[in-house]
Parts: structure tokens; C-alpha cells; sequence
């Protein structure tokens, strides 16, 4: 598969892609393991590595968990988007925060832009990117508005920054979620260990904005403009390919671009 056209060229960060989970509710209507799992005609992950390297990021560390050695296979026969990849598994599945620990040797405490293998997006990167850099911020975070904040991270704005950020917050502060990708400077290393374990077991990564904020570290963030939908279940599929065929784009996860 050919590299899609560049929207910004990447200043140095490598590609982070959670891509661990099981995807239980998906096996109804696929065998696939949920990267692998195909909407509109291709697997889930190419949605999230597409934006990446038209982002200008050329190599991709993926986090693996269920089903890891099929996926790391698909990716190294194709490698989509002329990306180059870095394999990482993620033992026990604890949670974002988990995975990104997870990655922190292949990382090698550099930058990076994470996203979620499984969040299906029309909006491309290169905005986000250029908010972190004018900025010169410590994490930058992609948001969107939504219409039931208590099922995601919420945010709170002034200006250009993060004031201040809750999961499923069960009085949100405003209507501005995490839409699943985000840029992280060196200073998230020294938080992840301060990340609380949640009663599930697992460790969030948006509670580690609350910790670089009380660091004073400037947490900012880039409104998308597209639709984005996280694919856990069957239903969340059919919407997907329908939002594709009506946008024209099954083919091109990049869609219009910000």
C-alpha cells in the first residue's frame, strides 16, 4: 500500500498505536481479531495508521495484546502506508496508561502521538501537531463535543489550554471529550508512575493530564473538525461503514481534512 499524500510533515515523533484490546463484542460479526476486524472493506487499524503517516510519521511502536502474533503478522506482509513498525505486548491488559508504560523502552522517553486502533476517525493530525508545536506544550489533546460527557474524559478550557480533566466525571464540567489521539512531550514519563489503578484494575491514561497540570506543565488541545466513532460493537460498525459510503471515503479514513 503507497504512502498517502503528506497534510504536515512530523517534527520528530514517533507514532504510538493502542491496539491490545479483545474486542468481545465484535466477535458476533467477525473473527478477526479487533484490529484485523474490517469496516468498509479494510481492518480497523489502517483508520488509525492512515492519519498518522499522512501526519509525516514514518514509524509506528503498536501495542498488542489478544491475538497479537496475527496482527504483528498483517502488519509486517503489509506494511500500510509504507510505515515502519515496532511491536510492543501488553501484559496484563491495565488500561491506557498501562499500554503507554508498556511502550516506555521502545519509546525510549522521546515524544510521541498516541492514538486508539480502534477509534475511527475523519480528522487528520497535522492540525493537532501544529497547536503542540506553536504552543510549545507538554501533552496537546484532540477534542470533540459530545452529548453524553458522563461516558467519556471530559475537559475543562480557558484560552488555548486544559484547565482541568475528569473520566466520566459524574458531574461533567463542560461537553468537550478526549477524541483518542493526543502528543506527549518527555515530562508524561514522570507521571505515568503516579497514575491511580482504577477498581477494574486498570490505569487511565487521561488521569495522567490531571498530574502534569498540578506539575504546572501546559496541557493543550485542537478541536477536530470530522467525525470520529470508537468501534466496540456491531452497531458501532454498521454506523461507521454508513458515515463512509455517505462521506464517499471507505477507502481513504483521512477524510476531510481539518
Amino acid at each position: 500500500m503507497n504512502m498517502p499524500p503528506l497534510d504536515e510533515l512530523s517534527t520528530g515523533f514517533v507514532g504510538l498505536v493502542l491496539a491490545a484490546g479483545e474486542g468481545r463484542r465484535l466477535k458476533a460479526c467477525s473473527d478477526q481479531p479487533k484490529p484485523l476486524v474490517p469496516v468498509g472493506g479494510r481492518p480497523l487499524i489502517e483508520y488509525s495508521l492512515e492519519p498518522l503517516a499522512r501526519a509525516g510519521i514514518r514509524r509506528a511502536i503498536v501495542v498488542l495484546g489478544h491475538r497479537a502474533e496475527e496482527v504483528q503478522q498483517y502488519l509486517l506482509d503489509r506494511r500500510p502506508f509504507g510505515l515502519d513498525f515496532q511491536f510492543v505486548r501488553q501484559h496484563p491488559l491495565n488500561g491506557t496508561a498501562g499500554a503507554v508504560e508498556s511502550a516506555q523502552e521502545a519509546l525510549a522517553r522521546r515524544p510521541f502521538l498516541m492514538t486508539y486502533a480502534d477509534n475511527l476517525c475523519q480528522y487528520a493530525f497535522g492540525p493537532l501537531l501544529r497547536e503542540h508545536e506553536e504552543q510549545g506544550n507538554s501533552a496537546t489533546l484532540s477534542l470533540f463535543e459530545t452529548a453524553e460527557p458522563s461516558n467519556h474524559g471530559i475537559v475543562e478550557i480557558r484560552g488555548r489550554r486544559i484547565l482541568s480533566m475528569e473520566e466520566r466525571p459524574v458531574r461533567p464540567r463542560s461537553n468537550l471529550a478526549f477524541a483518542g489521539t493526543a502528543l506527549f512531550e518527555r515530562e508524561i514519563y514522570a507521571v505515568l508512575p503516579e497514575v491511580p489503578t482504577q477498581p477494574g484494575g486498570e490505569k487511565y491514561l487521561t488521569d495522567a493530564i490531571p498530574l502534569l497540570l498540578a506539575r504546572g506543565k501546559a496541557v493543550g488541545y485542537s478541536r477536530i473538525k470530522g467525525w470520529r466513532l470508537n468501534i466496540n460493537r456491531p452497531e458501532d460498525i454498521a454506523e461507521a461503514e454508513a458515515r463512509l459510503a455517505r462521506s464517499g471515503d471507505s477507502h481513504s479514513p483521512a477524510g476531510p481534512h481539518s
